[in-house]
Order: C-alpha cells, then sequence, then structure tokens
C-alpha cells in the first residue's frame, strides 16, 4: 500500500466569498493589497489602514484563511492571514476543506514549486496574467496519509519558524546599525570630503567599444551596488578588454580601499573595495571614485558613514535638482560631513564590521534552511 494518494487540489481546498459593504461597521480595520505579501513568504508583515486609505475592496478574509496572490503568479505572493480585515480582488481567500484532515498542510501545499508551476501555467494574459481558482483546483498532485500529514505538518512548521526567526534577528541587526547614524553625526570634527581624500574621479564615456561578455577587467555599473551592503555585487559580471597603457584605465582602475558613490539616476549608493576583492576592476561614468587619504579617515568608516542615513541625507543635498536626478564631482568633494578622532573610527568600524559578519552568516543560515525547506516541500508533494 502507498504511503501517498492522488488527489486534486478542489478536493482538499475550497475559496472562501465573504463580502462587506461597509468594512468599518462589520468591524474590519486593516486591508491587504498585493504590495503587501512577499514573494515566497508565508508571513504577512505589512497592511493598509481603511480609515487611512479607504480603499474600495469588499472581499473578506478571516484569520487562518491563505491569501494567495492571482495576479502574475509567477510572483509567487501568498500568505497566512493573522488577522481578519479585507483584501483586493488580485487576491483569492482559500481555506481548507474537511477532506484535509490536517489542515495547517494546506499553506506548505501551496508553497511548492510543483503548485505555482500550475498557477502559472494557467494564467492569462500578456502585460498582467492572472490565474484563477476554477483553474487551480484542477491540480494533480501526491497527498501523503493521514496518518504521515502530522509529522510533515510539524516538520514543515518548524523550519518556517527557524526562517522567521532569522529574520527577526536580520532587522534586529539592520536596526542596530541604522542607529550608528546618530554616533555618525553626533561627531564634532566637521570637515570637506575633500580633505579626506587623495583624488576623486569618474568613469570614462568612451568605454562601449571596449566591452567583452566573457574575459577582461570588471566593469562595475550601477547595477554592481547595493544600498544594503558595502559590498560590490558580482552577480551580473560586465567586461572590458582595455588597450595596454590606456591612461583612463590607470585613472579608473580600482584599489583596495576605494569608496565608490552613484552620481545619477539612483543617487548615493555606497560601494567598499575589499582587501578580498580580486580583480582587475573600472568604473563607468555614473559611479565617482572616491580615494581616501588613509593617514587623514579609515577608509571603511567614511565608507560606513557616507552609507548611513546621515550620509545619504548629507548626499541627497547635493542633488542639481535638475530633471535628472545628478551630482557633480566638484559638488560631492564640498561635501560637509562630521567625523570622530582615530580611535572612536576604530571602533565604530570594529563595531559594524562584526554586525555586517553575522549578518552574512544569518544570510547564508537562511539560504540554506530555505534551500532544505524548498526541497522537502517539493519531494513530499
Amino acid at each position: 500500500m502507498t504511503n501517498k494518494q492522488t488527489v486534486k487540489f478542489g478536493d482538499i481546498c475550497r475559496e472562501v466569498k465573504l463580502t462587506t459593504k461597509d468594512p468599518i461597521a462589520d468591524g474590519y480595520e486593516r486591508y491587504i493589497g498585493l504590495e503587501h505579501l512577499d514573494s515566497g513568504s508565508l508571513k504577512i508583515k505589512r497592511w493598509g489602514m481603511i480609515t487611512e486609505d479607504n480603499p474600495s475592496f469588499t472581499r473578506v478574509f478571516k484569520r487562518g484563511h491563505i491569501l494567495f496572490g492571482k495576479r502574475r503568479p509567477y510572483l509567487k505572493k501568498a500568505a497566512i492571514a493573522e488577522f481578519d480585515g479585507i483584501c483586493s480582488g488580485d487576491i483569492i481567500v482559500l481555506e481548507a476543506s474537511e477532506a484535509l484532515s490536517t489542515p495547517d498542510l494546506l499553506p506548505f501545499i501551496i508553497q511548492s514549486n510543483a503548485f505555482w508551476q500550475h498557477a502559472v501555467s494557467t494564467s492569462s494574459g500578456s502585460l498582467s496574467p492572472r490565474t484563477k481558482f476554477s483553474a487551480l483546483k484542477a491540480f494533480s498532485f501526491n497527498l501523503p496519509r493521514t496518518q504521515k500529514q502530522e509529522s510533515l505538518k510539524r516538520i514543515f512548521q518548524l523550519s518556517l519558524n527557524t526562517i522567521q526567526c532569522n529574520q527577526i534577528a536580520l532587522n534586529s541587526l539592520d536596526n542596530l546599525k541604522n542607529s550608528f547614524s546618530d554616533r555618525f553625526k553626533s561627531a564634532k570634527n566637521c570637515v570637506e570630503l575633500s580633505e579626506l581624500l587623495e583624488f576623486t574621479t569618474s568613469g570614462s564615456r568612451g568605454w562601449a567599444k571596449y566591452y567583452n561578455d566573457t574575459e577582461g577587467a570588471l566593469f562595475i555599473r550601477i547595477t554592481n551596488m547595493d544600498r544594503k551592503s558595502l559590498k560590490v555585487d558580482l552577480s551580473d559580471k560586465q567586461f572590458v578588454k582595455l588597450p595596454t597603457g590606456s591612461s583612463e584605465g590607470v585613472r579608473t582602475k580600482l584599489r583596495s580601499g576605494d569608496i565608490l558613490v552613484s552620481i545619477t539616476a539612483d543617487l548615493g549608493i555606497i560601494s567598499f573595495i575589499d582587501p578580498d576583492f580580486n580583480y582587475d576592476g573600472y568604473i563607468n561614468q555614473h559611479i565617482a571614485l572616491c580615494r581616501p587619504n588613509k593617514g587623514k579617515v579609515n577608509p571603511r568608516y567614511l565608507a560606513y558613514l557616507l552609507a548611513s542615513k546621515y550620509g545619504q541625507k548629507r548626499i541627497a543635498s547635493l542633488n542639481d535638482g535638475g530633471a535628472k536626478a545628478g551630482i557633480s564631482l566638484r559638488n560631492l568633494q564640498t561635501l560637509k560631513i562630521n567625523i570622530h578622532d582615530d580611535q572612536k573610527q576604530n571602533e565604530i568600524v570594529n563595531i559594524l564590521q562584526q554586525i555586517d559578519f553575522n549578518v552574512e552568516c544569518l544570510k547564508d543560515s537562511l539560504s540554506d534552511i530555505d534551500k532544505v525547506f524548498k526541497t522537502a516541500l517539493d519531494r513530499c508533494f
């Protein structure tokens, strides 16, 4: 006898079609739109207040229901409601039927890759494809027998709780790091950025003819810069093959300790070139290269300062106010900032580096747990 039975999604789940004409009078306070659902997460972290935004939604959900985003299902938006409220018409409200002996297993069935593939394949529309419950009902999958469902639920719930705890820890570290903005601001020594730098430059506009898809030196663009960390993101590499002895290459070649600042479009993203950045690298014209004078400032301290809320406000004040956002190198050099003495700089850097190390460890842990969790889902259903 097999430990699984083949069922259709419509056999173990039904669509809830509760509505309200007056949500406030009916006691509802919060609403959920697609923008409040995070891809791949069963946790609802955001919502809107009905009295503040007066949404036109009429669909009702209750605590424990699953809110499934039927528009653009490839975004994989589905979450468990932890309160009563109303939601967008682009959300299908689901609940387990009596045929599912372990109702708490339903959200995990929905999180399986096979289910999302079915949702995507049954969606229609070119710009904003949508699926519907009548199509989801036909999804066929292997459901474990009753005696195994409860143990699977406990395993999946434990994995989910671990992921959520790690996410809470990450948010706490992020808040702790943001609190250093006040420490940067409280420094007494006010200087111009130019006083702390050996030089400032930006990339060349004429390097397109040197682009190469597979080899050469790394060509850093704003897309390689990340607001959430000082690291250069190398998941999308572009290369350049410069002629030997190129003066442009000498001027803009990256060195350990350099600070990169985006000066057009998405202003003020900061990246720091670590000693372990083992590449020849250059920048394009949308990025300023600031090379700190190590005798006057700890380069990593300066990078942390510029990336802090305090530093970002100072950089934003330099925007020239034109039709397109932009900062000139001259204005960037005149940026006035408060800095601490050498000892305090080193203390702050040591703390922030430890926070960054813990963040990376947690991210690696989250990634590993998430892979195991999703692999288990796919094998079980």
